[in-house]
């Protein structure tokens, strides 16, 4: 049986840890179901490429995995899109991309301004090139 993915640990770095089911046994014999959640903490992790603290969601698991590999950037970078959430996956990318050579422009850190005269901008008939190929 295959356990699927636990939906919170596309927030954050898990490293495969899910929740675990279970008895728990009083002194009487009496069983009752009971769950054991994954040990996660909310820690700022820096990295590298991004010269900067990240806020991110981690098990212990994790972190040992981390020093490891050699930070956060290693282990990102280490591991497979598909094993990541959305917030990680842009992350590791942002990462890649740094490393590449390319300029790092996050959506969220461009400044207010500007991205409503992009969203304007792409409004407009002429703002996209090929947007309609009939023209």
């Amino acid at each position: 049986m295959v356990q699927q993915t636990y939906k919170q640990a596309l927030t954050g770095l898990y490293a495969g840890k899910h929740i675990q089911y279970g008895n728990q046994i009083s002194e009487f014999g009496n069983k009752s179901r009971r769950t054991w959640r994954p040990n996660v903490q909310k820690v700022k992790l820096y990295s590298e490429a991004l010269n900067e603290k990240v806020p991110i969601k981690v098990t212990p698991l994790a972190l040992k995995i981390m020093d490891r590999k050699g930070g956060l950037d290693k282990y990102l970078l280490s591991m497979r899109d598909k094993d990541l959430g959305e917030p990680m996956y842009k992350l590791k990318h942002r990462i890649a991309g740094i490393l590449k050579g390319e300029p790092d422009i996050e959506p969220s850190k461009e400044p207010k301004k500007e991205r409503r005269k992009r969203k304007y901008w792409l409004l407009q008939p002429g703002g996209m090139k090929n947007s309609d190929p009939g023209r």
